[in-house]
C-alpha cells in the first residue's frame, strides 16, 4: 500500500505500550470519524520491531479502527523516520523485554511526503477535524 499522495497522520508507538499509545489510537479512531471524508490515513509506526511483528501489528490496530495502518521497519530506517519527522524514541534493555519511550507528537504528513503539521494527544476532536479539514482545503 502506497501512502504517497495521501494525507497522513503518523504516530509512533508500540504493542506493548501500556498507556499513551492506547489512548492516542483512540482519539486518532474518533478523530478519523470526525473528519468529513475517507482521505485522512492514520499510520501507527511501530518502534519495537523485534516483538511487534506484522500479524500482531495489524490485529492491534485494526482494534482500534479498521482502516488504521500499522507498519515497522528496521530498527535504523525507524530512527530515519522519526528523526525526518521530528520525533524520537529509544529502546534500552533486553531485547524481549525493552523498555521504550518515544515522542507522543503526531504528524501530519501531506501527499509529497512532507511533514505539515503536528498534533499533541490530547487534542479535542472535534476542533481538530475542522482544522485538518482547513488545512489540507488550503493546501490543495
Amino acid at each position: 500500500m502506497s501512502l504517497r499522495g495521501h494525507w497522513q497522520l503518523l504516530v509512533l508507538g508500540f504493542i506493548h505500550c501500556p498507556d499513551v499509545c492506547p489512548l492516542t489510537l483512540t482519539q486518532l479512531a474518533e478523530l478519523r470519524a470526525a473528519y468529513p471524508d475517507d482521505s485522512l490515513r492514520i499510520v501507527f509506526i511501530s518502534v519495537d520491531p523485534v516483538r511487534d511483528a506484522p500479524q500482531q501489528l495489524a490485529e492491534y490496530v485494526h482494534f482500534f479502527g479498521e482502516d488504521i495502518i500499522g507498519v515497522t521497519g528496521a530498527t535504523m530506517e525507524l530512527h530515519r523516520l522519526a528523526q525526518s519527522l521530528g520525533m524520537e524514541f529509544r529502546s534500552d534493555g533486553p531485547a524481549n523485554r525493552p523498555a521504550i519511550s518515544h515522542s507522543p507528537i503526531i504528524a501530519l504528513v501531506g501527499p509529497d511526503g512532507f511533514l505539515r503539521g503536528r498534533l499533541r494527544p490530547g487534542f479535542d476532536t472535534q476542533h481538530a477535524a475542522r482544522e485538518l479539514a482547513a488545512r489540507i482545503r488550503d493546501a490543495s
